[in-house]
């Protein structure tokens, strides 16, 4: 039995990801986010290492580098091919999908663990975040085994409270809204083990993940401390000020409530008020003490993130949480009598599966490759140039890493995005029509030297239109 039930683990694993990477290079979308994680791992790559990860959207905080040491291995071992990361991407959620059907599939029954499985796997969010590598997502399948850890193993030694803090502090580190899951998962470890004090363990762990960001603040000035709260770079979140053209939760608690509940609702497929609503009439049946306190928990998550997304909100803030709720659900329909429900919620969510992710992207990596290889081609640039780019497509797009990768990858990196005033050569990307550069007016602008831009060169590679400015 123990073997059928690990084949079947697996083959759930291998279907899922069969569904996880159909299609994913026509619908790969080549945003500026990706493209500055691709030009981040292929530094570290070649050598330049980082202790930081991308900049939190929270005052001057920043992630740790975990996301971008995940994927050097694949990436160097692949001679950096772009698809590399979303496929090894989908790998890891198909991984994580496998250990959680082993595990419910060895407590419950087959059919009830592939049941459960499938439902966790065709959710909008899951879907998504799985055909779709980045910092807000990626840490979903290490949440996914953390929570079927403490769900379905023995936390009986010091050794497996400190990997759990490990676990939540890399989370933690992908994303600052995780936090909002801190008091569920502490209550949910002391119950289940023998000595309570040995919580401080999970606790220290969970600070130890921070050490990389630690040591780059002591030996930078504390730089990232003083920019977060002694020049209240923090302030910018309640004025909702990080985010360019972001939205914003309703101010009223009662609004947000439902304003947060519909947002979630759009990534796992069904109304988590229905669902409580449902696990609360489940629950007065069955009576069940432990699953009195995940139903609590998960709908305190709820509450906790309705509280703090007043001030700014981006749809990938509701992740956590809204997993969390998700997974809660599954399992909880797996504990009580009324699992015969798994199925029925199955059909719906096979209903909503988000077949839209499958359409073919309109931003795709080869239109930048080109215009980096023409650029190259055409000596625009050469290994002896002091040079530095901008893109202009909209405003968060000005750095543009989209290029900087492509440079990187062919052995001619751009000068830094934060050194514009040495480069001798200025390369503007645009899809933009007919610009006059006279009226551009940005900082990068400003700091390489308007008056330049008076006279440059135009050339044209597809739909991208290339100018080169000297000095």
């Amino acid at each position: 039995m123990k073997r059928k039930n690990v084949f079947g683990a697996l083959l759930l694993g291998l279907l899922t990801f069969a569904l996880y990477v159909y299609k994913i290079e026509t619908s790969l979308i080549f945003h500026s986010d990706f493209a500055r994680d691709l030009y981040e791992i292929i530094k570290i790559a070649k050598g330049n290492l980082t202790w930081l990860g991308p900049k939190h959207s929270f005052g001057g905080l920043y992630a740790g580098p975990y996301y971008f040491y995940l994927f050097v291995p694949i990436f160097w071992l692949t001679n950096f091919s772009i698809l590399s990361l979303p496929i090894f991407n989908a790998f890891l959620f198909s991984s994580a999908l496998s250990y959680f059907a082993k595990k419910s599939i060895d407590k419950y029954s087959i059919w009830k663990g592939i049941v459960a499985t499938l439902c966790l796997s065709i959710i909008t969010l899951t879907v998504y975040t799985a055909r779709s590598p980045g910092n807000a997502n990626t840490y979903i399948p290490l949440l996914l085994l953390l929570l079927t850890y403490i769900h379905f193993e023995r936390i009986d030694t010091r050794l497996k409270i400190i990997i759990l803090g490990l676990m939540y502090g890399i989370i933690l580190n992908f994303t600052l809204t995780a936090i909002i899951l801190f008091l569920p998962l502490t209550i949910i470890i002391i119950s289940k083990i023998k000595h309570k004090k040995e919580i401080l363990f999970f606790l220290f762990a969970i600070l130890l993940t921070f050490l990389p960001i630690a040591i780059f603040d002591i030996t930078h000035n504390f730089v990232i401390l003083q920019n977060t709260i002694s020049q209240h770079s923090y302030a910018s979140w309640f004025n909702n000020e990080n985010i360019i053209k972001g939205e914003i939760g309703k101010k009223n608690l009662f609004d947000n409530f439902f304003f947060v509940s519909k947002e979630i609702q759009s990534v796992i497929n069904i109304s988590p008020i229905l669902a409580f609503v449902t696990l609360i009439g489940l629950q007065l049946i069955d009576k069940k003490k432990k699953n009195k306190i995940l139903l609590i928990s998960a709908a305190g998550a709820l509450l906790l993130l309705v509280t703090i997304l007043r001030y700014q909100f981006a749809l990938h803030y509701v992740y956590p949480t809204a997993f969390y709720i998700f997974f809660t659900i599954i399992y909880l329909l797996l504990e009580t009598k009324f699992s015969i429900l798994l199925p029925m919620l199955f059909a719906l969510l096979l209903i909503a599966f988000p077949t839209r992710l499958y359409k073919e992207s309109t931003v795709q990596y080869y239109e930048f490759e080109r215009a980096v290889n023409y650029s190259i081609e055409n000596k625009l640039v050469d290994s002896n140039s002091q040079f530095n780019l901008v893109y202009l497509a909209h405003p968060s797009a000005i750095l543009g890493y989209e290029f900087r990768y492509f440079f990187q990858k062919n052995n001619l990196p751009a000068k830094s995005e934060f050194d514009y005033s040495s480069a001798q050569t200025l390369l503007i990307f645009s899809r933009r029509k007919n610009i006059d550069l006279t009226t551009l007016n940005t900082w990068e602008f400003e700091q390489f030297g308007r008056e330049h831009l008076k006279t440059s060169k135009q050339y044209k590679v597809g739909n991208i239109d290339i100018y080169k400015v000297k000095k």
